[in-house]
């Protein structure tokens, strides 16, 4: 957590003491966000006297150079901040303006600290790992499924993805994936993009709605579990849409229930669009004399 404190009455320095509390103890509550239109991931410390920003995030020309001496006490390191910034945070469809201190060395992009929680009437249920916000209608967005970040800097770890890599390509496999670490997740962490959204052009008609199919207890905890995990993920949110398609609980080979939702209304009144395919020939002849192939495999879906 950060806490500010001025450092000395003949300076307008201010100290920021970092103590980290270990994930055993408590979990650290991150969302996702969009700073100046960037999605990030931002840490809710109800504790921060300020609300602080990665530098590599804001731009000279928006940098206010107020704050010459504020010192950040990291993990055994110190480091200055470059100044102040006005920044738009944006928590689903809410946008708001506020202040930020520039700062080097964050280990999060940026700190949600008491001013903004504060603008923005913000309620945060640790428990839950749920944040509430918004002054003229309420949004709510969970907290993402992990509790501590890498730090900056520190290496891929690829002992995962070497399989069925040949020894003699191993350090050539290894420097590649290296140089775009930030495209790989945890194993348990799911990522997404807001590069483009996918529209579904439809008839006229009206909204399917489903009444749900009755599940006994095992398939009423596997929804619960998995609903629970996607909600943390940002894989799905709360919704108030006049659409409702059945949930249907699939069984996979190893006994477990895989969370599906039965489509087939929306395919009904969807207009057909199928995108053109490749030929076949054409994309097996431009693999050239390639040698090494990879594959992708998703999470869940089909």
């Amino acid at each position: 957590m950060f806490a500010a404190f001025p450092r000395s009455p003949e300076s307008d320095a201010v100290h920021l003491a970092l103590g980290r509390v270990g994930p055993e103890v408590v979990a650290l509550i991150r969302i996702p966000v969009e700073l100046n239109g960037q999605p990030i991931t931002a840490l809710v410390d109800t504790v921060a006297m300020h609300t602080y920003v990665a530098v590599h995030l804001i731009p000279e020309a928006d940098l206010v150079r107020e704050v010459d001496i504020v010192q950040l006490a990291t993990t055994g390191a110190s480091t200055f901040t470059t100044g102040r910034a006005q920044v738009r945070v944006g928590v689903r469809d809410f946008v708001s303006s506020t202040s930020a201190l520039v700062v080097h060395d964050l280990r999060d992009d940026l700190i949600l600290g008491l001013p903004w929680l504060e603008q923005e009437d913000a309620t945060v249920e640790v428990r839950g790992k749920r944040v509430h916000v918004g002054t003229r209608g309420r949004r709510m967005v969970y907290g993402l499924n992990y509790r501590t970040p890498p730090p900056r800097g520190e290496p891929l770890h690829l002992v995962d993805l070497r399989h069925g890599v040949p020894p003699v390509h191993v350090p050539m496999f290894d420097a590649v994936l290296g140089q775009q670490p930030q495209v790989f997740a945890a194993a348990d962490l799911l990522r997404r993009t807001t590069i483009t959204e996918h529209c579904i052009p439809t008839i006229p008609h009206r909204p399917p709605f489903e009444k749900p199919f009755g599940f006994g207890p095992r398939e009423r905890l596997a929804i619960r579990d998995q609903i629970t995990e996607m909600l943390e993920d940002g894989v799905i949110e709360p919704t108030e849409s006049p659409y409702n398609c059945r949930i249907v609980m699939a069984s996979k080979k190893d006994g477990s229930l895989r969370f599906c939702i039965n489509f087939k209304p929306v395919n009904n009144i969807t207009i057909p669009a199928p995108p053109p395919l490749i030929n076949i020939a054409e994309a097996l002849t431009g693999l050239g004399d390639a040698r090494i192939f990879s594959s992708l495999d998703l999470k869940s879906g089909p």
